[in-house]
């Protein structure tokens, strides 16, 4: 029996599309092709599918399909682009997407190999994204068990991050990700959106389907309401302005006082206010517990009477700039998810108070913290000139600054949204 299309309140005269981030052939048995993958992208219900030609090892693998557009095999309702995956070592892996031209090398920092050099930094590889129309953002980010903090550790991971978000070049950040923890990327990212970074989260199955085992592409996806008909303009436009949800099961509306995840909600200064938040949860995945996100704190929380439905609306006060999210939790081990647990999460509603950005001094402290542990590591690194050195520090140097700016409880200036939405409402200009 064919499921009934979701149609998230608010949304009703637009589409869904959903995403799917996978690495085609990957050294398995089985030989992907685009028809394949549109095939299985049929079978899951795929609207985008993002396909990354990367290395493995010192191999480059897939780079015969990438065209520098849709692939000639994409319909009006199933859309497949290769793009790509960079695979920096120090930096962080990102993924890089509408691209016009193949970015060389796919990888660097890694000994042994011919591009054995931390250069160049993941804040120029955006740049040069930037200056194409096409956009970038964090992938799989940090491969921790839940409760353990980046910044304890070596910063392994999605260690540019930080930095490229507090110099606005970050266009999205998987949050999900089959080979991540979800809570521990939700912990740094909502010290981000706490300083006002509007880092739209995104999901990636990162699925290797040529293997006979390997996890379904879509298993993790994220919903984007990117209008209709479906292009890929469109999407990336709705996309990297946060119409979405990210989800591996339960579909999430959120809707706070009649704005969407992705909206502002300007409230006045010097007055008290109050907001609806209304949530419901759908999934054909058990669930335990529906959460409200307020700043990254917990304010309302359901626990699920029916393991396929829950529903919860609350009035919240509003003292400050901030935001309002939505998120799903549930069990482990569940027979046909291919992830760890059942979970689910919006992007927010940008609270804007009195025309405040939020702030949070202890939170850019942390990030000061992190961009102080990096510029330790950087003289360790390997570079074939000062010159490269210099202008990878130069990226932490600054980002530093601006995270010490922000300790001093500055609420002052714009919150920070992805260069790509900013460059698509005007003339296109060059990130610095």
């Amino acid at each position: 029996m064919p499921a009934e299309p979701f149609t998230p309140p608010g949304r009703r005269t637009r589409r869904r599309s959903l995403s799917s981030l996978t690495l085609t052939n990957y050294v398995g048995v089985f030989g992907e092709t685009p028809e394949s993958l549109l095939q299985e992208a049929e079978a899951e219900d795929l609207g985008v599918v993002n396909d990354f030609p990367t290395n493995h090892n010192t191999h480059l693998i897939d780079y015969q399909y990438f065209t520098g557009a849709l692939d000639r095999h994409s319909t009006g309702d199933r859309l497949l682009y290769f793009n790509e995956e960079y695979r920096p070592n120090f930096g962080g892996h990102m993924g890089l997407l509408n691209m016009k031209q193949f970015l060389f090398p796919v990888y660097d920092g890694y000994a042994g190999t011919p591009y054995a050099a931390d250069y160049p930094s993941n804040a120029q590889v955006l740049d040069i994204m930037h200056a194409e129309g096409a956009i970038g953002g964090y992938v799989h980010p940090y491969l921790l068990d839940r409760g353990q903090d980046p910044l304890q550790g070596n910063l392994d991971g999605a260690r540019g991050f930080p930095a490229d978000a507090a110099l606005g070049k970050v266009d999205f950040y998987d949050l999900m990700c089959i080979w991540t923890d979800k809570y521990v990327a939700g912990e740094v990212l909502y010290r981000i959106w706490n300083l006002g970074f509007r880092i739209p989260v995104s999901a990636g199955t990162d699925a290797m389907p040529d293997y006979w085992r390997a996890p379904t592409i879509g298993g993790e996806r994220v919903f984007v309401h990117s209008g209709s008909p479906l292009t890929y303009e469109s999407w990336i436009r709705a996309f990297t302005k946060g119409q979405s949800f990210v989800t591996n099961g339960p579909l999430v509306t959120l809707d706070v006082s009649g704005r969407a995840p992705g909206d502002e909600l300007h409230l006045p200064a010097g007055v008290s206010s109050n907001v609806r938040v209304n949530v419901q949860a759908v999934s054909i995945f058990p669930m335990e517990q529906l959460e409200i996100l307020q700043d990254g704190k917990v304010v309302k929380a359901e626990k699920a009477a029916d393991p396929n439905r829950i529903q919860l609306s609350v009035d919240l006060p509003v003292t400050r700039s901030g935001w309002i999210a939505a998120r799903v939790s549930g069990p482990e081990k569940v027979h046909l998810l291919t992830d760890s647990y059942v979970y689910a999460h919006t992007n927010p509603v940008w609270l804007v108070k009195g025309g405040q950005r939020p702030s949070s001094p202890q939170d850019a402290d942390y990030f000061v913290q992190w961009m102080d542990k990096a510029l330790q590591q950087i003289p360790k690194r390997t570079f074939n000139t000062d010159a490269e050195k210099a202008s990878v520090e130069a990226v932490y140097t600054k980002a530093r600054e601006e995270f010490r700016r922000l300790a001093g409880n500055s609420a002052s200036g714009p919150s920070h949204t992805s260069p790509w939405t900013k460059r698509a409402l005007s003339p296109l200009q060059p990130t610095i």
